[in-house]
């Protein structure tokens, strides 16, 4: 794993963690650097936002377990998407169960995890009906500290998830791409609240294009954020 990145925009002050855990020092960072062509296990890493607060890994995860779960091939196969949506403001896990259903996202679905401030939370998230006969299915799965929110001094509180779409589920193929999150960042802009997509005021260092660890991708590492 990386050493931990800030994700907010120049100027602020970042937290460097030398151990998956443990913060040891602090250092000013920027988010100007070209993306890097990579897999995962290139550019895993943890995020925070620079406030001191809460931090979250870029990838979500198969298993409870933090490993990329290399393979033979290098493959990282604990692996499941990017980080690609961010939740500001009022936003909650609970505020995105009451609201899934009235922007479209009324199932549920496998269940992943994702890394919060030193916990492994779990969740099937919310996506759209899918099934054979259904060319696509945007499903996204939010991960927040106590399965509630967390925080930042920079941002306040934020909710994280990963985004990607089924394609005729259970007999077709998923993949991630932009259109993933900005279909699920447009339908809660339809609800009244203001999105920045592909914003440019983070970068969760978690670019990734083209057939990559048996998968497909497509991630700008600039999140959908959603201000509710």
């Amino acid at each position: 794993m990386k050493t931990n990145v800030n994700a907010s925009k120049p100027g602020f002050r970042a937290a460097l963690f030398l151990s998956l855990a443990a913060l040891v020092s602090s250092m000013l960072v920027t988010t100007t650097a070209a993306p890097a062509n990579a897999a995962p296990r290139d550019n895993w890493t943890a995020v925070n936002l620079g406030g001191g607060g809460d931090y979250f890994d870029n990838y979500d995860y198969h298993t409870s377990s933090r490993t990329l779960g290399l393979n033979g091939d290098g493959w990282a196969t604990n692996v499941d998407w990017a980080i690609n949506l961010f939740f500001t403001g009022n936003a909650s896990i609970s505020a995105l169960i009451y609201l899934g259903p009235r922007v479209g996202f009324a199932a549920g679905g496998g269940i992943e995890h994702g890394y919060v401030s030193g916990t492994m939370y779990q969740t099937g998230g919310l996506k759209q009906a899918s099934g054979c006969s259904i060319p696509d299915s945007m499903h996204f799965r939010p991960y927040a500290k106590s399965n509630d929110r967390s925080y930042d001094m920079n941002v306040g509180y934020f909710v994280v998830a990963s985004a990607h779409d089924d394609h005729y589920e259970g007999c077709g193929y998923t993949d991630q791409e932009p259109n993933s999150k900005h279909f699920i960042s447009q339908a809660f802009a339809n609800y009244g609240y203001r999105v920045d997509q592909d914003s440019g005021a983070y970068y969760f260092y978690n670019y990734e294009n083209g057939y990559i660890d048996g998968k497909w991708w497509w991630n700008t590492g600039n999140p959908d954020v959603i201000h509710m």
